[in-house]
Parts: structure tokens; C-alpha cells; sequence
């Protein structure tokens, strides 16, 4: 028999009657759907973070026949992604690199080479970012090298941010807020700030929320968990739609039986002319006018 999955998070998320599919006996808590302690499946039992044993977790409703294909996925690590640093910062003119004990990479890195960096604490945080930045292919999309640079020039903002959050004891949504209000940075929207929540933040469980894993989760909720302006996440989510949107990943996770950035990888996929199966399921699944 399977050891039990355990998660930390208890993520509770509003009922949505539209069309979706119960995956597992609930019961209805005061406008909330709770997943009982009978109702687990074999092998998966979770616990309540902050040790609570009177919390469960929330088993969201998935869409079907959406549910059954991003099951059926096989989870594939992306790999080395995104620009070369050095190469980048060279393309999009970046002055005032920061001093590091080590030269910026000449080559293209994977997701655990650019945390790695990112949690290093001999390595300046700014350097970090750009490794972010590059393995994100900033300037690539709308915008070009302008938003790379006009985010650039908010360095000082930057470092301070982030700071702060690899220096932990901020939960999700704080984390999230830093990049709002006073902090925000132009030339980053959310997808690009929660890129630097997931690399920057101590424990792997602030995931990036981009145009396809927002897309992915609003497609298999069959509801707008995220937000979206012409197609990407709106500037304005405030930091409980984040929470929500990285709640229903853990809650995925559990079903799948992955780590939850294991589930958001998977979610975002691979696009380009000869896009992988979840990334084609997405796009023409997705309603255009979103």
C-alpha cells in the first residue's frame, strides 16, 4: 500500500455549480464544499496546515472531458528554457549589473539552477533576477526589451523586494501585495512577479501564474479563478486570487500525486509551433475572447 500524501495547505475554495464534475463524496459546509475523511481516496489523506485537526482539505470540482486529459498528461520537467543570461542582459543593453562571486551564466538554465541561484545567500539578489528574467524570456512578448529595461531601472525597488521575500515569513498573498501599490514595478505584470515569488521565496509553493497556468486553471475549474486582460492575468488581481489560484494547484497536486510545482510545470506546458498535448488542448479549448 501507498504511504499517504500529506500537503501543508488547506486550501477552501467557493462552490461553482457551472458544469463541473464531482470527483469525491462532499459535504456542504456553510457555502463551502468539504472533502470528508471518508471520502479520501486509497493512498491520499490531508492534513491541515498549522497542525489543525478539524480542517480538511478542499477537493475543488475539475471539468470534464478537460480533467481526464491534463490527468493523463505525463509530467515532463521543461528543462533548460528561456535566453542565456549573459547573452540577455547584453541584448536588452542592462547597465549597472550587479558585482557576484560568480560571472552570469552563458548558458540557458532549468528551473532548479535558477532557484538555486535565487536562494543562494552569497548571491546579490539582482543577479538572481536577471537569471529569473532570462529564463523567463523577458522582452520576448508584448512590449519587447522595453519592459525589460524600464524594470530594470527600478533596481533599487527590486533588491528591496526581494530581499524580503527570500528572507521569508510572509505567507502567499504577502508576498504577492509587495509587488503592488507602492511596490510595483512597470515593466512587470504578474506573470513575470510570481516568476521571482517562486524562485525567491524559501519553500517551492508560490507558483508562477502566467497566461497558460491561469488559462489551464480557469479551464479546468470551468471558472475565472484568474482574471485575465487580453489573455494574460490582470494587473489588478489582488493577492487573494493568487492564493485561490496557487490553492487549486495544491489541490491538484493531491490528485496527482506530483509536487504542486511539479502540477504548475505541467500546467503551463510547452507552446511554439509544434506545441505539446496540454498546451494544444488549451488553445483550442480556451474561449478566444479571453
Amino acid at each position: 500500500m501507498k504511504a499517504p500524501i500529506e500537503i501543508e495547505t488547506n486550501p477552501w475554495l467557493p462552490v461553482d455549480s457551472l458544469r463541473q464534475v464531482d470527483l469525491g463524496t462532499t459535504r456542504n459546509i456553510g457555502g463551502f464544499r468539504r472533502l470528508g475523511a471518508e471520502a479520501s481516496p486509497s493512498g491520499i489523506q490531508p492534513r491541515a496546515s498549522g497542525g489543525s485537526s478539524t480542517a480538511h482539505l478542499m477537493r475543488p470540482h475539475f471539468e470534464q472531458p478537460h480533467w481526464n486529459r491534463f490527468a493523463a498528461t505525463p509530467y515532463l520537467p521543461a528543462g533548460p528554457v528561456g535566453f542565456e543570461p549573459a547573452k540577455w542582459v547584453i541584448r536588452h543593453e542592462l547597465p549597472g549589473l550587479p558585482s557576484a562571486p560568480l560571472p552570469l551564466p552563458a548558458t540557458l538554465l532549468d528551473r532548479s539552477q535558477v532557484r538555486s541561484l535565487c536562494q543562494a545567500s552569497g548571491i546579490p539578489v539582482l543577479f538572481g533576477y536577471l537569471c529569473v528574467m532570462a529564463w523567463g524570456g523577458q522582452g520576448a512578448g508584448p512590449g519587447g526589451g522595453r519592459n525589460a529595461r524600464a524594470a530594470w531601472e527600478q533596481r533599487n525597488l527590486i533588491e528591496t523586494t526581494l530581499k524580503r521575500i527570500r528572507r521569508g515569513g510572509l505567507s502567499r498573498q504577502q508576498a504577492y501585495a509587495l509587488f503592488q501599490g507602492a511596490g510595483e514595478v512597470f515593466g512587470l505584470g504578474p506573470a513575470y512577479w510570481t516568476k521571482l515569488l517562486y524562485f525567491f521565496s524559501p519553500a517551492p509553493t508560490s507558483y508562477v501564474m502566467d497566461q497558460w497556468t491561469s488559462k489551464s486553471v480557469n479551464l479546468l475549474t470551468g471558472r475565472v479563478v484568474v482574471p485575465l486582460v487580453n489573455g494574460s492575468p490582470a494587473k489588478n488581481n489582488p493577492p487573494d486570487r493568487y492564493e485561490e489560484y496557487c490553492r487549486v494547484i495544491d489541490s491538484m497536486a493531491v490528485l496527482l500525486g506530483l509536487s504542486g510545482d511539479q502540477v504548475e510545470e505541467k500546467l503551463m506546458s510547452r507552446g511554439g509551433r509544434t506545441p505539446a498535448p496540454w498546451r494544444a488542448h488549451v488553445r483550442r479549448h480556451f474561449p478566444k475572447t479571453n
